[in-house]
């Protein structure tokens, strides 16, 4: 059967959201590093050296810098030839590369048979430069060409560090800068082997993380010399390192594992060609802003500094789109379920991108990645399958990846149009550390391991509130689509000032800024919308609400953002002094305490949405609530206006918070794909039949 492709009026759709919210703003939040160095007491120890051994052997299976050759990699065990690595490259995995992977597999089956893995090490080492000697020449050139640095700045270096560590001890400075030295002044190389250069840095590199971590932070604020980029350059160069060190540690301690282990690729689906006319963003901004369209269009024609923003959004479409290695891995396990591994996670050689993200996390089998750079890229597409029962999933997946961009896009033009942009993080990761390689005390406190509460966006339970019995105003804040931090906020992060003052580097040696490190919360959001009035409705990041002083949400600052001006059309006018919310209808929630205490509880309680209503002092009667009056679109039924909108609203709902039963007159059948809403006339159902099933609806 021809492989089923999703195209027509969703894909069109999707591309309209995913361009506008690229050509708002390409970065869509603080990037996480959660993969590297995470806590990892409750993890097996066999679970952490398999994640590390798949983000390293993903690594190495993309030779070439460049979005083509990033690649993933999973882990079939139990298979009847035995555990199977299975790969995966944007644009394919080349039969040499695959070739020679498979020759490095051998080495760590000779390693479970026996052999020392001391003495196998050099032999893997050899191989992943033979391999990889493209990427690692160019950094081995960059870290040589700063070798004048050291005998100027020697003293000034020391002083530098002991300024920040003021107590370092004097072995530990005398062994850092013997180190630095040796990386910035190796000698005596003019008739070596370029591979035995390569090498002679990269054992050098690989303890730079593990050693040097805060001696070469303390440097970043120095200047005269960019010692972040060089400092990057070391330990992208040192991953290799370690990954021939994971590669090996899982052999020897996991032999069972390699009876024997063998590489297989996936081929990659073609590019798929995108007519960019298809695309409209007056279409757009219809769907998402309604009668305020034409403001935003004429906005967005000033900001993008053009008169025809219509072909500006065009030129901003791309041309093809391509199925990422994430996807493509995830693809071949729905159409080869015999495949599909029991360690349900995906080894990356660079972080996903934003909507390969959110895709697995709204995915039924629930795969997961390392971390995530949270940049959408225009090019992406979900993958194609064969199997009709596949792509039904794969289009419902889609549609909800739209619907919360175009969520999110309201609040874009409503709070940051025109703003300033997110800075935009580098895509790759500095690999695997050492930690917990050979040294299994050090796992309890820091491990490579992805804690089992990894992102997710999970819909709404199919609840409300009976204890809220606001008729009038009422303000209703959901999150349907909640994103739980997965960085550890037990690791304290470096607030050293550098060059650019708002990063920092985390203990892994991820660049990311102050907020990302320091607050747990960044990653979750909040759907709001008014009960009286569901036109009224917001989505808000809690990371927008950080205060930059305390990195802590901030209470007024969500006020701030809450009580748009009354002239927005699409605002939800919230009112400080005469609102009230509060969580599960009884849980205040009206400063800075209560705030901070209430995410908190969600957080403690492991449920990730979070349902907070506004009240006034206006309640419904007990004979109001027997009749099952609609608390969330309206005072009272006599009070419901335009039908088609609550009808709309409702589906809104249910799409972004998978309600599968309702109350107080909402009932949703979304086994059967129906929906009832109580209102003046009767009833009215929208779903498969369409049509009205009693009544008439006003």
């Amino acid at each position: 059967m021809d492989s089923l492709v999703i195209t027509g009026r969703l894909r069109n759709r999707f591309l309209e959201a995913a361009t506008l919210l690229h050509a708002l703003d390409p970065v869509r939040g603080e990037p996480t590093t959660h993969g590297l160095e995470i806590d990892g007491a409750l993890q097996e120890r066999e679970r952490f050296l398999k994640r590390k051994f798949l983000d390293s052997f993903a690594l190495l299976c993309a030779p070439s810098k460049g979005g083509d050759s990033v690649s993933a990699a999973c882990m079939e065990e139990g298979q009847p030839e035995g555990t199977v690595v299975r790969l995966a490259s944007n644009c394919g995995v080349k039969p040499a590369v695959l070739a020679q992977l498979q020759l490095i597999v051998n080495d760590l089956n000779q390693i479970a048979c026996g052999e020392s893995a001391r003495e196998k090490e050099a032999d893997i080492l050899s191989k992943i430069v033979h391999l990889d000697i493209s990427r690692l020449r160019e950094y081995v050139n960059y870290i040589r060409s700063h070798q004048t640095v050291l005998p100027h700045s020697r003293l000034k270096i020391q002083e530098q560090v002991l300024k920040i560590i003021p107590d370092l001890s004097q072995s530990a400075m005398e062994a850092f800068l013997e180190w630095l030295g040796s990386m910035l002044q190796m000698d005596g190389l003019e008739a070596t082997p370029e591979t035995e250069i390569i090498i002679r840095y990269l054992k050098l590199a690989q303890n730079a993380r593990h050693n040097y971590l805060e001696p070469l932070k303390a440097l970043f604020s120095m200047e005269g010399f960019h010692w972040q980029k060089w400092s990057s350059s070391v330990f992208k160069l040192g991953r290799y390192g370690v990954a021939s060190k994971a590669l090996s540690q899982l052999a020897a301690e996991a032999p069972h594992l390699f009876n024997p282990m063998t590489v297989h690729a996936v081929t990659a689906p073609g590019k798929v060609p995108v007519q960019r006319q298809q695309v409209s963003l007056s279409r757009t901004l219809r769907r998402i802003a309604g009668a305020t369209a034409d403001q935003y269009l004429s906005r967005l024609a000033g900001i993008w500094a053009g008169s025809d923003p219509e072909q500006s959004f065009h030129q901003q479409c791309p041309d093809a789109l391509a199925v990422h290695a994430e996807l493509q891995l995830a693809a071949f396990y729905d159409l080869h379920p015999e495949h599909r591994p029991s360690f349900r996670f995906i080894g990356v050689s660079k972080k996903s991108c934003y909507l390969c993200d959110r895709f697995l996390a709204v995915y039924p089998q629930s795969m997961s990645t390392s971390a995530c750079h949270q940049k959408l890229y225009l090019s992406w597409i979900p993958p194609p399958t064969s199997s009709p029962q596949v792509y039904a999933t794969y289009k419902t997946l889609v549609l909800k990846l739209t619907q919360v961009m175009e969520a999110t896009i309201r609040q874009e033009l409503i709070h940051r149009l025109g703003g300033p942009r997110r800075q935009v993080p580098p895509d790759s990761t500095c690999g695997v550390s050492l930690s917990g390689l050979t040294e299994r005390s050090t796992i309890p406190v820091v491990s490579g391991a992805l804690l089992s509460s990894q992102t997710c966006l999970e819909p709404m339970p199919p609840q409300f509130n009976k204890r809220a019995e606001n008729v009038h105003g009422s303000l209703e804040i959901l999150e349907p689509m909640c994103v739980l931090p997965r960085s550890a906020s037990s690791l304290p992060a470096a607030t050293l000032s550098g060059p650019d003052s708002n990063m920092a580097l985390s203990r892994d040696g991820e660049w990311a800024t102050k907020n990302e490190i320091q607050s747990p919360f960044n990653d979750i959001v909040a759907h709001f919308k008014r009960a009286d009035d569901v036109s009224k409705q917001d989505i808000i990041q809690i990371s927008d609400v950080i205060d930059p002083e305390t990195h802590t949400p901030s209470w007024a600052k969500l006020v701030k953002i809450l009580e748009t001006e009354s002239d927005n059309d699409i605002g939800l006018r919230f009112k400080k002094d005469t609102d009230l919310m509060t969580l599960n209808g009884q849980i205040p929630m009206g400063n800075q305490r209560q705030l901070m205490a209430c995410l908190q509880y969600v957080q403690n309680s492991g449920k990730l949405n979070l349902e907070i209503l506004q009240t006034k002092a206006r309640r419904m009667t007990m004979k109001q609530r027997k009749e099952g009056k609609l608390l969330l679109f309206g005072k009272s039924n006599d009070e419901m206006k335009d039908g088609a909108r609550i009808f709309n609203a409702v589906l809104f709902l249910l799409y972004h918070s998978g309600l599968s039963s309702g109350g107080h007159g909402l009932s949703s059948g979304r086994h059967t794909g129906s929906v009832v809403c109580k209102t003046r006339g009767g009833f009215r159902q929208m779903g498969k039949g369409g049509g009205r099933e009693k009544g008439d609806a006003r």
